[in-house]
């Protein structure tokens, strides 16, 4: 049975031309809905896969960071943490928080973890507060106050006081009023693991 399209009899096609590229323009959609079937889930994949990679990283910097493991033994009675930062850099593995609370006249007595053992800075107490043109730095200041060692290559410091722009934007305005009145103190603990 031969199907007759008009519009073809008016271009002077056969209808079998028309079927073809009838058949043909099928073809080329359930190609293209083909492709996307596979195309979605490939789509998927990757970004699952790259969120595993994300995930993963982020756990290495975790998990894989001993001095961010050791900084989480570490108690400071009487003290609130209020922020961290850990990294791994060249010289090696590294974390520090910041601590809020009372005043204290010697900090070693206050902070604990097991097999630390706090004493004076290597220096007299550095008193931070020159900056790095030599004048003198009215807004930040810090002193070295206690440095100790830990387990597993790690060593510990301790400073007192606001160091840097990064600590104050840490610190809500009844946080650095407090400070300022002397209310309160801040503490840095800085841990670093390994020679460098």
């Amino acid at each position: 049975m031969t199907i007759v399209d008009p519009m073809a009899d008016r271009l002077g096609l056969r209808s079998k031309t028309v079927k073809h590229c009838l058949r043909f323009s099928r073809r080329k959609t359930l190609s293209r809905q083909i492709n996307l079937r596979y195309r979605i889930p490939m789509i998927v994949t990757a970004l699952a896969g790259m969120t595993v990679a994300v995930s993963g990283l982020t756990a290495c910097q975790e998990f894989g960071n001993p001095a961010n493991r050791y900084l989480d033994d570490i108690d400071v009675a009487g003290y609130t943490e209020i922020s961290r930062v850990r990294e791994v850099s060249g010289a090696g593995p590294w974390a520090e928080a910041l601590y809020i609370g009372q005043p204290v006249s010697d900090v070693r007595g206050i902070i604990t973890a097991p097999g630390l053992s706090l004493g004076d800075p290597p220096a007299p107490a550095a008193d931070r507060q020159a900056q790095p043109d030599g004048s003198a730095n009215t807004r930040y200041h810090s002193s070295w106050v206690a440095y100790g060692d830990a387990p597993n290559n790690c060593h510990v410091s301790v400073d007192k006081g606001i160091d840097n722009a990064h600590d104050e934007s840490k610190l809500t305005e009844s946080q650095l009023a407090r400070i300022n009145d002397g209310s309160v103190d801040i503490l840095r603990i800085h841990v670093t693991c390994g020679d460098g």
